[in-house]
């Protein structure tokens, strides 16, 4: 019986460190890195970038607008005489138009755009990159 307990107590106090792991302190930045609030940044400064980007190419596209307008005259301005063949003046009046404008070039704004985006959207990743690399220092 006092064999059995202490072949028990030996095998319990090799296993028990062998069912943890190690943590090593490499392994502790990553985890704070990954539970730090400002990580979650990196998603949103990646999808602010491609919104960008697609407003800028929107640019390319076909704009179409469209117009009516409608008037309602009380009198009418009558000549004393008359033209054969042509009508008294209407005392209502129609107008409309539709219209399409196309960009066919900008001076290059639209990739200035995409490149001040790109450009800002890195400046945003490496001040991330430093304050998660802060995150270390603590």
């Amino acid at each position: 019986m006092k064999r059995t307990v202490i072949l028990i107590v030996n095998l319990l106090c090799i296993a028990v460190p062998s069912v943890y792991s190690q943590l090593t302190l490499e392994t502790c930045w990553n985890k704070a890195a990954e539970h730090y609030p400002l990580s979650s940044k990196l998603p949103l400064i990646r999808n602010n970038e491609r919104l960008d980007n697609t407003n800028a190419n929107i640019r390319y596209l076909p704009q179409v607008s469209a117009y009516a307008k409608s008037t309602a005259q009380t009198e009418v301005m009558q000549l004393p005489f008359n033209f054969p063949g042509i009508e008294e003046i209407s005392k209502f009046q129609y107008s409309g138009a539709i219209e399409v404008n196309q960009m066919i070039w900008d001076g290059g704004v639209t990739r200035s755009q995409k490149r001040i985006s790109a450009a800002s959207s890195q400046v945003d990743k490496s001040k991330l990159a430093v304050d998660l690399y802060a995150l270390n220092e603590r």
